[in-house]
């Protein structure tokens, strides 16, 4: 097995973080102990090629490298947050890839040639609204992509609706879509149904696109598992390598520490507390409301539904959270308003959780003692309220 794509450093301010992984390194070294004769074709700089050499060899990975200018990095202030990229230049590598199966993932500075008899194709943020396929020579091919992606390619913002559209415009085995914390679509011309997804004690969401690809490529393209199988089989690697992200390569038996409960697919409403009166309040506000709307959530937010005001938003905003099935209380600062809504929430039997940089506060134990869990990680709390709202 062949995979083709990206060796870029991954750092991020909060929690501070900085490795050289990117997507195609990172699904090698994950897929490292469940194939034998495993390659990592991709581009590095010089400073980068030691390391890379280096990590490659002790997770016993053939690698093809070529070469670019400087390093690339994708700087994020949280998990949550859209990376800053730094080191891109003006270049175009072409280089070609020829193999039995072939995982390729896009590249912001290659673009390589494939020829295979079997291809997984994660396109990673096409940047064009018509999807190339000039350069791949392939039997079969699946194509693998979030829902803003699919949306992007096909103007279809439902998932369903746009996977008939790539499989009737393209020449493709099959699509799956990822939507979000809400699970993933899987569908061919035989086959379609929805992966329920696995919730994790904790959700490192950094990369867990890159694990989903690799884990389904080898599902389907060395297992030999339908794609609705395949589909499945990534969605446990998923759930095991979020807990431990630092932890490589998988094992090969990781499907049995997998958690067996499933989610099913259902889009929530999450109603989200905090307080916005100063403008680290506003950012933090800002942050969660986008990442639970990327996640594919509908959100009934205070500031941005209500708005500021005097006593009568009170009822507008529990009206609001009456509508909703869970909440994610944003507590640094003790806000009485945001701790009212969570008691709130909790006598409406409303599932909630909270984020809070100190969750040991003595001030907070009321809001712990009613059966509110809070989490430290921003990440971990949002995809918990997601969660809470759909069971």
């Amino acid at each position: 097995m062949i995979i083709v794509g990206g060796a870029y450093w991954e750092s991020i301010r909060h929690p501070k973080k900085s490795n050289l992984y990117g997507s195609g390194l990172k699904g090698a070294m994950a897929m490292s102990r469940i194939i034998d004769n495993l390659k990592l074709v991709t581009v590095c700089s010089d400073a980068e090629e030691q390391e890379i050499k280096s990590v490659c060899n002790t997770y016993g990975i053939d690698c093809d490298l070529h070469k670019r200018e400087v390093p690339i990095e994708f700087l994020y202030l949280t998990p949550m947050t859209v990376p800053r990229v730094l080191g891109v230049r003006n270049q175009n590598i072409e280089f070609e890839v020829e193999g039995d199966f072939i995982l390729s993932y896009g590249m912001l500075e290659a673009h390589p040639k494939l020829k295979a008899k079997r291809i997984v194709l994660d396109p990673q943020k096409p940047k064009q609204t018509l999807l190339d396929l000039n350069s791949i020579k392939c039997d079969e091919i699946v194509l693998v992509l979030n829902s803003h992606e699919s949306a992007e390619l096909t103007g279809f913002s439902d998932p369903e609706a746009a996977a008939d559209e790539l499989l009737k415009n393209y020449s493709l085995f099959g699509v799956i879509i990822k939507c979000g914390a809400i699970g993933a679509l899987a569908k061919s011309k035989t086959e379609k149904d929805w992966v329920g997804v696995r919730p994790s004690q904790s959700v490192w969401p950094v990369g867990s696109g890159d694990i989903f690809s690799a884990a389904f490529a080898v599902g389907w393209g060395k297992l030999g598992k339908s794609i609705l199988e395949a589909a499945d089989y990534a969605s446990k690697a998923v759930n095991v390598w979020t807990v431990n992200p630092d932890v490589f390569p998988l094992d090969k038996d990781f499907e049995k520490v997998a958690s067996k409960k499933i989610v099913s697919r259902r889009k929530p409403k999450i109603y989200l507390a905090g307080p916005f009166f100063n403008l680290s309040q506003l950012w933090l506000i800002e942050t969660t409301y986008s990442a639970l709307l990327n996640l594919g959530c509908e959100v009934f937010s205070p500031y941005h539904n209500v708005g500021l005001g005097g006593d009568e938003v009170a009822k507008k905003d529990l009206d609001g959270l009456d509508t909703c099935n869970s909440m994610i209380a944003l507590l640094d600062g003790k806000d009485e308003g945001t701790i009212f809504e969570a008691g709130y929430a909790i006598s409406k039997n409303i599932q909630c959780v909270g984020y809070c940089s100190d969750v040991n506060s003595s001030q907070l134990k009321m809001i712990r003692g009613s059966g509110i869990n809070l989490y430290s990680d921003l990440s971990t709390a949002i995809y918990k309220s997601i969660w809470g709202g759909m069971l």
